[in-house]
């Protein structure tokens, strides 16, 4: 494990580095952030379920499934923490709700596992991290989202 922590330290670094000498910034961020959400986050998803890794069958899939959207419910009454702070508009409110629920589960999640406790937990990581993708990219989209707009599904 502690071989792991020093990876994402030297990670950590070579972030710092090359945001301090100018290669990433601002002007590049988009397409980095299209990168990850288009190919890397799927590639990831796809390699944990093919393979040699187990599958998840039957009822422990709606067990773990279970457990992801009890966990994403729980995570959503930071609604009633936001209000119980005192934020009272929908611009503060919806932002503090979606960052507090949705964590990056991608890119330190899915390493972190796969360090402790080996590639036959992946496929657990694999259903948190379908079901966080796709409430981020809906509930998350609509909560970070332009609140004039009309984002409903045509």
């Amino acid at each position: 494990m502690l071989n792991q922590m020093l990876i994402f330290v030297l990670l950590i670094a070579v972030g710092v580095i090359v945001r301090k000498q100018g290669i990433l910034n601002v002007n590049n961020l988009t397409q980095i952030s299209a990168l990850l959400v288009n190919y890397a986050i799927p590639a990831v998803i796809l390699s944990s379920i093919t393979g040699d890794a187990p599958h998840l069958r039957g009822s422990e899939l709606l067990h773990v499934c279970g457990a992801v959207f009890l966990t994403m419910a729980l995570m959503l009454l930071n609604f009633l923490s936001a209000l119980a702070l005192g934020y009272r508009k929908a611009l503060f409110i919806k932002p503090l709700v979606c960052l507090s629920t949705f964590t990056s589960i991608a890119m330190i999640g899915v390493p972190l596992i796969y360090a402790l406790y080996g590639p036959d937990t992946l496929i657990y990581v694999t259903v948190v991290l379908l079901i966080s993708n796709l409430l981020f990219f809906t509930f998350g989209f609509w909560c970070l989202g332009d609140p004039g707009r009309d984002y409903s599904f045509s």
